[in-house]
């Protein structure tokens, strides 16, 4: 029996006829066709019953990939919902670092004393080929970001 008071779904299909030998009371007539109603008709509330109770629970957090290849972040700037993990992948065979803030590069750089500004939002620290970094943006806002190894490398999460 099933928790909502339904018989179990193997049970439903044995009593309809819905087994290994196929639909078998479809074939008597309208006695049959009674009985395959009403079978259809208790599969669809459970079905029902079923769909009631995955709305009820917490939808997955979305999730998106950042991947960094030859020396750059894949997606220069993306948009994602509040909520959202962002991860970055380093497919590079040496290290990279994923830093919140700012990146000053070109002739910018030269007229001030620093070219790095981190924010202290997040920092993943050194990770080599094949390793990870995540991340859950739980706010609006821009977040713009650099490697501090390699500080041409920019990108920005646009949180909506």
């Amino acid at each position: 029996m099933h928790p909502t008071g339904f018989p179990a779904a193997s049970t439903t299909r044995r009593r309809c006829g819905f087994g290994r030998r196929g639909v078998s009371n479809l074939s008597n007539g309208w006695a049959g066709l009674a009985t395959a109603v009403a079978c259809l008709l208790a599969l669809s509330s459970m079905a029902a019953v079923d769909d009631e109770d995955l709305a009820s629970e917490t939808p997955p957090a979305e999730s998106a990939v950042i991947d960094i290849q030859n020396v750059q972040f894949e997606r220069v700037e993306i948009r994602v919902p509040m909520g959202t993990t962002v991860r970055w992948v380093n497919h590079d065979p040496f290290t990279h670092d994923v830093t919140s803030g700012i990146s000053i590069l070109g002739r910018e750089a030269r007229q001030v004393e620093k070219t790095k500004l981190p924010d202290g939002k997040f920092s993943s620290g050194l990770f080599g080929k094949d390793q990870t970094f995540s991340y859950t943006f739980d706010t609006k806002g821009e977040y713009p970001y650099y490697c501090n190894i390699h500080p041409f490398m920019v990108g920005k999460i646009v949180v909506e």
